[in-house]
């Protein structure tokens, strides 16, 4: 199983922010997760809510305040809110990036700009992975970079169908929340080719390591951890996980993922 740093490693430092994603790297996560908006006048920046009072010392909505002023607020602990470029600026294709979109019409942009990471030459398609838990824009984003892994995210409770649901976007990858994944989904899953990925939501460090416990044992894909050193540290030692880059290159080329995946 893989151990994904969720916004970054949020458990461990401001959520979503530089700090938060060198604290990914520094664990050896195997991808870092964050969340992005595209703002008017075009930039894409690192935040999960659509508003700025959680997890900031600004107020109001994101997309109605502008970059400069975005760019002055307090993200915690002295924090900016970065940009997508100084994420992957930071990340520099160590690992896998996970990018979520949030807000509507954003997929055109963040496939511009994943384009434009790989014009470069030092990344490819595979050190990305794009998703969201509005399909049509899953959707809309993978007709125009069909070449990037996408994944579909699910809230908790709206797993009906997820199978058809998956299928239709062209994907076998999805994400749901720890608490909604059991036997009877991963078996639904495994029998029609799904990898899962499971994401925390609201509980507490103690409560998401024995889940991470549990959904290593029901074979999960990866978790998404506000504590990834806590969570590797919890699970079997890794000794032949394969390269989750590699992996996402089976599955983009339309071979059996599931078959060259090798647990530990």
């Amino acid at each position: 199983m893989w151990i994904y740093g969720h916004r970054g490693a949020m458990g461990l430092a401001p959520e979503n922010t530089i700090i938060a994603i060198k604290k990914g790297l520094e664990i050896n996560v195997d991808m870092i997760e964050i969340d992005v908006f595209v703002l008017p006048c075009g930039e894409i920046i690192v935040i999960h809510d659509d508003t700025l009072e959680r997890t900031t010392s600004g107020r109001g909505k994101v997309v109605d305040t502008s970059f400069k002023q975005l760019r002055t607020l307090d993200a915690g602990e002295g924090q900016k809110i970065p940009t997508l470029d100084e994420v992957v600026k930071v990340i520099d294709g160590r690992v896998l990036l996970n990018i979520e979109i949030k807000g509507k019409g954003s997929a055109k942009a963040v496939a511009k700009a994943i384009r434009r990471y790989t014009a470069r030459g030092k990344l490819t398609a595979n050190h990305f992975l794009v998703s969201s838990f509005d399909h049509n824009e899953v959707r809309m984003f993978h007709h125009l970079m069909p070449d990037v892994p996408i994944s579909a995210l699910f809230h908790s409770g709206d797993t009906t169908n997820f199978v058809e649901r998956t299928k239709q976007l062209d994907t076998s990858m999805i994400g749901t929340n720890m608490l909604e994944i059991t036997h009877t989904l991963m078996h639904e899953a495994k029998l029609h080719g799904i990898e899962v990925m499971a994401y925390p939501s609201n509980i507490t460090k103690e409560e998401e390591i024995a889940l991470t416990v549990k959904l290593f044992d029901l074979g999960v894909l990866g978790v998404f951890s506000n504590y990834p050193d806590a969570a590797r540290a919890a699970i079997t030692p890794v000794t032949a996980r394969p390269g989750i880059r590699a992996w996402l290159t089976t599955l983009v080329t339309g071979g059996n993922p599931a078959q060259s995946l090798q647990r530990v």
